[in-house]
């Protein structure tokens, strides 16, 4: 770990532990929405900062800024479908920063099919049952893009094309996002949570801010075995 990754664990794991704390202490307080969303600008701008000497930067600062416009969609206008849209475009710069030198053997396409198969259950548990056709037809687009991404990403350790300390990073990340979406799914479609859930919106914010942290730390190092 260099001193950026140490600099960034330091600052942002304690900021983070703290924004939790806050949440269980005042929860629906709606000024924790201010340091949920600064934080993860902060977060932006220091992968900004990075030198960005590959494509695998220059589409994940892109990436971290349409999340970011996202995150803000989310927290502060209560647009789920606006936040949902920008959050699949960011996925998709994601996609292209990390898909690089795909197997396509077996192993890589069971993966693929058990991180989809995850989704379709809970399409079939929760969206089928509770959604427009309209919003469902948009959520399952959105589910295919979180699955590519999220198999992308877990898949980046065994396809060697960065270093192995940055692409467990980059599989921490995406399995985190996962996570994170499969739960807001959760909090914002189930019928039966209603008003604020804490244990959810904690785990929804703890693996969000894991996921694209473990995203920044990895751009602060990355080795590529061969370039793009």
């Amino acid at each position: 770990m260099n001193t950026k990754q140490k600099l960034l664990m330091g600052l942002f794991v304690p900021y983070g532990l703290l924004i939790l704390m806050a949440m269980i202490l005042f929860p629906g307080n709606g000024l924790l929405k201010f340091p949920q969303v600064a934080g993860m600008a902060a977060l932006g701008f220091f992968v900004l900062l990075q030198k960005k000497t590959t494509w695998t930067h220059r589409w994940f600062v892109i990436g971290f800024f349409v999340m970011l416009a996202g995150d803000i969609a989310f927290v502060f206008m209560k647009n789920n479908l606006l936040g949902i849209g920008l959050y699949l475009v960011s996925y998709l710069f994601v996609i292209s920063a990390l898909h690089r030198k795909p197997k396509f053997d077996l192993l890589e396409i069971l993966a693929f099919v058990g991180i989809l198969g995850i989704y379709c259950i809970v399409a079939i548990h929760l969206l089928i049952p509770n959604l427009p056709a309209m919003m469902l037809m948009a959520a399952m687009v959105f589910g295919l893009v979180l699955s590519l991404m999220s198999w992308t990403g877990l898949m980046t350790p065994r396809r060697r094309h960065f270093t192995q300390f940055p692409a467990i990073l980059f599989a921490i990340g995406a399995g985190s996002i996962l996570v994170s979406d499969i739960a807001v799914a959760y909090l914002i479609f189930y019928p039966g949570f209603n008003g604020y859930v804490l244990w959810l919106e904690l785990l929804v914010r703890a693996t969000f801010m894991a996921g694209w942290l473990a995203f920044a730390m990895a751009l602060c190092n990355i080795n590529q075995r061969q370039q793009p």
